[in-house]
C-alpha cells in the first residue's frame, strides 16, 4: 500500500504593508510539503512472520554517554511518530546493499538543536533498523552463503511472501507509531536525514515530556548534557 502524509505549517497569513497603497493586505504562507510516499508495514503484520536479527557495527562514539550523543548531532529534536514504511536495504544512491532503513514520518514537537526541522511541522525522514521483507533481504543474499541458502530451502513460498526480518540496533528503542520520542538526527553525504538507532539516540518520552526509561523530564535532561 502507498501512502504519505500531508505537511501542516505553523505558517498561515502574515500582515504585509504595500508601499502602493499603504494599505495592510493578507498573504497566504504555505510551508514546503517535506514528506514522501513510500510502502507502509501492513496492518496484520503478526510477530509468527517476524524474525528479529540484531544489528552489530562499529561506531566511532561512544553511543551510551548522554554528553557524547548530544554533541555527536547536528540536530535533536522531540517528536510524535505518525507513520512507520517498509525498511529498505539497498540504496539508490550508494548503488549498493547497506544495512537496513525505514522512511518514517514524523510531526516535530520541540527543536532542542540544529536548524534543518520546524516545530510543529511533518516531515519524512529515515531510521536506521525496521522491518524487510524477506524477498528484499533475499536480493542480498551471498552465493554460495550456507545460511542464506539453508533459509531458502526452509521457507515455503507463502513464508516468503509474509516473513519480515526486524534489525534492531544495538538492542536500543525503535520507535513505534503513535508514540514520541527524543530523536537524534545526522545527514549523510547524500543528503538524506536519519534517525540513529544507537545508544541513548532514540529514547521514548511521556505525554508529560518525562523519559521514560531515566524518568528525567526532557528540559532537564537537556540542561544537564549542554554544559
Amino acid at each position: 500500500m502507498l501512502t504519505g502524509c500531508v505537511a501542516q505549517s505553523s505558517l498561515s497569513q502574515k500582515p504585509v504593508e504595500t508601499t502602493e497603497t499603504s494599505k495592510t493586505i493578507t498573504v497566504e504562507m504555505k510551508a514546503t510539503d517535506r514528506t514522501f510516499k513510500y510502502e507502509t508495514l501492513p496492518m496484520n503484520l503478526h510477530k509468527e512472520n517476524v524474525k528479529e536479527v540484531l544489528a552489530e557495527a562499529e561506531i566511532s562514539f561512544n553511543a551510551t554517554d548522554s554528553n557524547v550523543v548530544y554533541h555527536e548531532f547536528q540536530d535533536i529534536v522531540t517528536a510524535k511518530v505518525v507513520e512507520i514504511g517498509v525498511a529498505r536495504n539497498y540504496s539508490e544512491k550508494k548503488k549498493m546493499f547497506v544495512m537496513p532503513y525505514s522512511p518514517i514520518t514524523i510531526k516535530i514537537d520541540k527543536v532542542m538543536k540544529g536548524s534543518f526541522f520546524k516545530t510543529g511541522e511533518t516531515i519524512t525522514i529515515f531510521v536506521e533498523g525496521g522491518y524487510l521483507p524477506y524477498r528484499e533481504m533475499e536480493k542480498s543474499f551471498v552465493e554460495g552463503d550456507a545460511k542464506a541458502e539453508k533459509t531458502k530451502k526452509i521457507l515455503t513460498e507463502i513464508d516468503k511472501d509474509n516473513t519480515y526480518y526486524f534489525e534492531n540496533f544495538d538492542g536500543s528503542t525503535f520507535p513505534e507509531l503513535n508514540k514520541k520520542y527524543i530523536f537524534h538526527i545526522y545527514q549523510d553525504k547524500y543528503g538524506d536525514h536519519f534517525i540513529s538507532g544507537w545508544g541513548l539516540s532514540t529514547q521514548e518520552i511521556n505525554d508529560k515530556d518525562t523519559i521514560i526509561k531515566s524518568q528525567k523530564s526532557v528540559t532537564e535532561y537537556f540542561k544537564s548534557i549542554q554544559k
